[in-house]
């Protein structure tokens, strides 16, 4: 039997405004914004609507009703982020949370209740945490999506927010058809025939009931049954691998991080072991007292479940961390794995292979993805096109590099132009390059190379030559061709 939350949210836009303004929000508050007629009110706090002031009448009509009442612009798109990072820290009771419209959540907490000793604890909990973050709610749990949403927004005020499953249907029965969640303007021609609560629909027979109201009149009353899936998308998608550390008291010392982060590293690399899996992407997320969230994430270059390596990777992460008040919960979660057979690594050299991987995630945990890239050879004719910079995990394949003649240790991109004090033709006596006189003793070519047929390539013939000078250093020069730019250049020194 699955379980969910609905939380309604009815003052969501002036709780955010609020908290916003807290010197300002101390009595009723109104959001405004231009509308059909003027400005006109589209949202009011608690103590505001207890005055009568209600969404849609206009900014004079409010001030006149109350004449104390604080206006507030009206910011939707503010609401809606909000609404995002309340969703998120909602997390907490339930990986799986989503929106549900813009004044509520849905909570899919099948299997997390023992977690906290118990569904009732968990929405007593939820409920406190509301109550310390100063927003309006009303909570309603019920098997179904749509029965909670009934149930939190239409329930008695003196009823529990948990609908038990022996009393979902009698209790659901008893609420106002506007609990289906179907148009006002069918739920008043529903009242006009005598059909104004759930039961009075549920005793009709199906047929008659659709052809005159339509399909979606009966697909409502069958997702809140269960009868029809009413499927629930939530905002993250749970990962397969996760552990949770709930901790009696509030944390703050890096010390006390590292040792939880390592109690959660060796649980779930335990799970990964058994089922024959490696992690290559972790993310640490801390619960603060205060409500904030904050994820520290890691990856790695191959799969690992060494709990000792990935805990070093999030040492490098720790420093980052902004405790606040103190974090009270923390989560680890493997977003991305892969196969990863049992070895052993004493054996065959693959304890060198580790090592080095080791090293290339903690290269790139310090110092980003592009900290460790590897040369990969490519087709071409042109020197400095011959190679490229690939991730180091990628398939380096086969390694074609050109080998149609010497080629130096050192690779100048981009060449360098060296004066050779004007000879028309023929290799110079001597050259300066960088400040210094350099005087030719031996030298060897030309060696021609083109560009490919296809570029466009100003710079298309080259003659190489490899050139000695009488100290015994050793370069590679080329002088180009048939174009404007012809001259000499320095490109490369021999060992």
């Amino acid at each position: 039997m699955r379980n969910y939350v609905s939380v309604w949210l009815p003052t969501w836009p002036t709780d955010r405004w609020c908290k916003s303004h807290p010197d300002k929000a101390n009595g009723p508050v109104a959001l405004a914004a231009a509308g059909q007629g003027g400005v006109r009110i589209t949202g009011v706090n608690t103590l505001a609507g207890g005055e009568g002031l209600v969404p849609g009448i206009t900014v004079a009509e409010a001030r006149a009703l109350v004449p104390h009442v604080l206006i507030g612009d009206a910011d939707p798109e503010a609401d809606a982020e909000g609404l995002l990072r309340l969703a998120d820290w909602c997390r907490r009771w339930s990986p799986r949370v989503a929106l549900d419209g813009p004044d509520g959540l849905i909570l899919d907490i099948t299997g997390c209740g023992h977690l906290w000793g118990g569904d009732g604890a968990l929405l007593t909990d939820l409920s406190s945490r509301l109550d310390r973050a100063s927003v309006g709610y009303r909570l309603g749990t019920a098997p179904t999506p749509a029965a909670a949403w009934a149930w939190s927004r239409y329930r008695p005020g003196r009823s529990r927010p948990m609908l038990g499953p022996e009393q979902t249907q009698e209790e659901l029965n008893r609420l106002p058809v506007e609990a289906l969640r179907i148009p006002m303007a069918q739920a008043a021609n529903l009242g006009r025939v005598g059909l104004r609560i759930i039961g009075d629909l549920v005793r009709l027979p199906r047929a008659p009931l659709a052809a005159r109201f339509g399909q979606e009149l009966v697909d409502r009353l069958d997702r809140l049954t269960g009868a029809v899936p009413d499927p629930v998308t939530p905002l993250v998608t749970p990962p397969s691998w996760s552990t949770r550390l709930a901790l009696a008291e509030p944390i703050s010392r890096r010390e006390d991080f590292e040792l939880a982060t390592g109690r959660l590293l060796a649980e779930l690399c335990e799970r990964l072991g058994e089922a024959g899996q490696g992690v290559r992407a972790l993310t640490l997320t801390l619960y603060r007292v205060d409500g904030a969230t904050q994820p520290l994430a890691i990856g790695t270059s191959k799969p690992s479940r060494d709990p000792r390596h990935l805990l070093r990777l999030f040492r490098e992460r720790l420093d980052q961390i902004e405790p606040g008040f103190g974090v009270e919960v923390m989560t680890l979660e493997a977003t991305e794995t892969n196969r990863l057979a049992a070895e052993q690594v004493e054996a065959g050299g693959n304890g060198a292979d580790l090592t080095r991987t080791e090293l290339i995630d903690r290269l790139r945990t310090r110092a980003g993805n592009r900290a460790a890239l590897r040369f990969a050879s490519l087709s071409a004719h042109v020197p400095e096109r011959t190679f490229s910079l690939r991730p180091v995990e990628e398939d380096a394949g086969e390694e074609n590099w050109q080998t149609d003649g010497e080629r130096p240790v050192l690779l100048l991109s981009p060449p360098e132009p060296i004066n050779t004090d004007g000879i028309p033709v023929g290799v110079p006596e001597a050259f300066y390059w960088r400040g210094r006189r350099y005087h030719v003793g031996l030298h060897e070519g030309p060696e021609r190379i083109r560009s490919e047929w296809w570029r466009r390539d100003p710079d298309a013939v080259r003659d190489y030559y490899r050139i000695q000078e009488i100290g015994g250093k050793r370069f590679w020069v080329f002088r180009r061709r048939g174009t404007d730019l012809d001259g000499w250049f320095m490109h490369g020194l021999f060992a």
